[in-house]
């Protein structure tokens, strides 16, 4: 049962009081929800108060005018929604990954997957005014719970990198390949492009250079051509980083079904924003956004694919150039940190909304 909510706090200034209820402080949340609503509490419209799943209190809920939940699947979550629910609170829930179709085969899926956080998530789906999601797949599965399911798009913050400047390019120098991810390996997803970058790094010796986040497997972790970089835990420090080390060709592999296909389009805005040339699975996630050979490529998820895609932009300037103009026009005009904020506004009244309907 849900904590009985306080007496509501009566809300002197006229401006919504917007709670946020996040299971931790990770880059998601921070990018997707946090940065957007301290820029809409900077202009004055706001007032923010962020707290962390194991620590809300039942003052918090009965302090704000609208809960904002992010991936929150906990029982204690429930209790928030439920106490929100109870003191007739807006709520808005941001979700940006499929924990419905996450694989078993993981111990994180089998974390996710468990029948209690499955139906807390269901309950969120079910009970918030507005659900955020940024894929079509996750928006068809959040819609089939009956969710107030709104797609939107995530951003690249254009302001991170301005005033920086890019490592200058020499002729001769290498053409560098990066794998920006620093998660765990999986094989089934990497097979088909590790072994693409086998090829192209014995092919092209110091002419091809590929950077890794984390140890590369196999033969590729002895190759003089292949680098480690050291993982960023900052993630605009990370952008900032990446930006001016001048990479190339980015590549960013993805599994086709449903899980994979509910993730953000994260690796085509970093790639785009920061001028490097992706390569990127063909599937579903990425035709959305992406039209092979205009503003990048799409390699089905075979080695040959991959491989020719790569050797593509590795001797094509041309092309290469093409696809990082399209491509980071196309992200500076459709994936702003304005449009973000823009949309966050629009969501918190039509939360409000809803709610003064309900009353």
């Amino acid at each position: 049962m849900a904590p009985a909510p306080d007496r509501p706090v009566q809300n002197r200034s006229g401006k919504p009081r917007v709670l946020v209820i996040i299971p931790s402080l990770m880059p998601s949340v921070v990018i997707g929800a946090l940065r957007p609503l301290a820029a809409i509490e900077g202009a004055g419209e706001i007032t923010l108060r962020v707290r962390k799943a194991q620590d809300w209190k039942v003052a918090d809920v009965a302090w704000s005018d609208v809960v904002v939940f992010y991936r929150n699947q906990e029982r204690a979550d429930l209790d928030a929604l439920y106490g929100a629910r109870q003191a007739g609170k807006a709520v808005i829930y941001e979700i940006d990954d499929n924990f419905f179709e996450i694989s078993l085969g993981l111990p994180l899926g089998r974390w996710h997957r468990d029948p209690v956080r499955l139906h807390a998530l269901k309950r969120f789906l079910q009970m918030a005014d507005v659900v955020r999601v940024y894929s079509e797949a996750l928006r068809d599965q959040a819609a089939a719970f009956g969710a107030p399911v709104d797609l939107i798009r995530s951003y690249f913050d254009r302001g991170l990198i301005q005033g920086l400047k890019v490592r200058g390019k020499r002729p001769g120098d290498a053409v560098r390949i990066a794998y920006a991810t620093g998660r765990s390996a999986d094989p089934a997803l990497e097979r088909a492009m590790m072994t693409a970058l086998e090829r192209v790094t014995a092919a092209h010796g110091d002419k091809v250079e590929v950077t890794f986040w984390r140890k590369p497997p196999g033969v590729l972790a002895k190759r003089r051509n292949v680098t480690v970089m050291k993982p960023v835990p900052n993630y605009e420090q990370f952008v900032q980083t990446f930006y001016q080390t001048g990479f190339d060709i980015g590549v960013a592999p993805v599994l086709d079904d449903v899980f994979h296909n509910s993730k953000t389009n994260n690796k085509y805005r970093e790639y785009g924003g920061c001028g490097v040339a992706g390569v990127y699975s063909n599937v579903r996630l990425y035709r959305a956004c992406v039209t092979h050979g205009e503003n990048g490529l799409l390699a089905d998820n075979t080695a040959d694919s991959w491989t020719a895609c790569l050797e593509s932009l590795i001797q094509d300037t041309a092309l290469r150039e093409r696809i990082v103009k399209a491509a980071q026009a196309d992200v500076f005009s459709a994936y702003t940190f304005e449009n973000a904020v823009t949309d966050w506004r629009r969501h918190l009244q039509q939360a409000l909304n809803a709610q003064a309907r309900a009353a």
